[in-house]
């Protein structure tokens, strides 16, 4: 009768040493897997903030691209300005991103305006460009500082998020421009 009374005894729980080993491996199998969660949430931020970047590089690209192609001359030859002459005056140029806080991650840099017949406002076209630099070229691709001979526009963007830099090249021809 002592030995079913022993058997029972052991049938309706777990030892201490039991409990302290299950919790032990419990432990370590949870900070295994929220190691890997911050690790692929680390991952996401990076590849998020890259992917936006290159969005934001590229939307510039393509509206300068865009506006480039439509103008008829360039009215001045600023390296970090661009003045266009379509049938309105257009101008890009950089300023502060004013909501930098706001954003999922940080990203530096600076935003693309463009205005319009030198309207008092700005319009906001793409975020975190970190350099905006205009090349002019004549009709020959050499480099020239007179507006009346701007053929092309040479155009490098670039911006920077956590130590990796992207940068976009462009040359655009002028709306009827002869060039090389």
């Amino acid at each position: 009768m002592q030995e079913h009374q022993k058997e029972n005894r052991y049938k309706g729980g777990f030892t201490i040493p039991e409990l302290l080993v299950a919790l032990c491996l419990t432990a370590m199998l949870l900070s295994f897997f929220l190691q890997c969660f911050f690790t692929v949430s680390a991952q996401y931020r990076e590849r998020s903030a890259l992917l936006e970047l290159q969005d934001n590089l590229m939307l510039a690209a393509e509206l300068l691209t865009a506006d480039i192609g439509k103008s008829a001359e360039v009215l001045e030859c600023d390296p970090e300005k661009l003045t266009l002459q379509q049938t309105k005056v257009v101008e890009y140029s950089l300023g502060r991103d004013q909501q930098a806080e706001e954003h999922f991650y940080e990203l530096e840099g600076n935003i693309l305006y463009r205005r319009e017949n030198n309207q008092q406002t700005r319009q906001p076209m793409a975020n975190f460009i970190k350099t905006l630099t205009f090349s002019y070229l004549d009709q020959y691709g050499r480099h020239t500082a007179l507006p009346e001979e701007v053929r092309a526009v040479y155009l490098s963007i670039t911006g920077e998020w956590n130590g990796r830099e992207l940068c976009t090249k462009r040359v655009i021809r002028l709306a009827g421009a002869m060039y090389l």
